[in-house]
């Protein structure tokens, strides 16, 4: 038979590496939460424009396209935001927060990039 002093120190163990594996797991778990939702807005957007543009040809089927991705982008920031919050729960917060920054900082630059060239594009189609 276990007595109590050795069955304390047992739970107390078990607790220790608990609170040693938890951080892991919510980092984890918040990493799959944020690829599940890249995963939904590729399925959601990228798949819908390839069927609302397939009617098109040439530039306006560019121009179809870039406002896709413009707007896919603009939905991926504003999800990234809200997910952003639950970086609190994480061990490091700070390289959560920074991840999570870094995401958002691309598709801005996505955007930027994708609305030069469809300014580019509309430019030469109104000639």
């Amino acid at each position: 038979m276990i007595s109590d002093k050795k069955l304390t120190m047992l739970i107390d163990e078990r607790l220790e590496s608990i609170d040693e594996i938890a951080p892991v797991v919510t980092t984890t778990l918040i990493t799959m939460n944020l690829l599940s939702m890249v995963y939904k807005i590729y399925k959601d957007y990228i798949s819908k424009l390839g069927r609302a543009c397939s009617d098109w040809s040439g530039s306006t089927k560019t121009i179809c396209t870039l406002k896709f991705r413009i707007n896919a982008s603009k939905l991926f920031i504003q999800k990234a935001k809200q997910k952003q919050i639950s970086c609190r729960d994480t061990k490091n917060p700070d390289s959560c927060y920074k991840r999570f920054n870094e995401l958002i900082e691309k598709h801005k630059e996505k955007i930027k990039s994708y609305q030069k060239q469809l300014n580019e594009l509309k430019k030469y189609t109104l000639r």
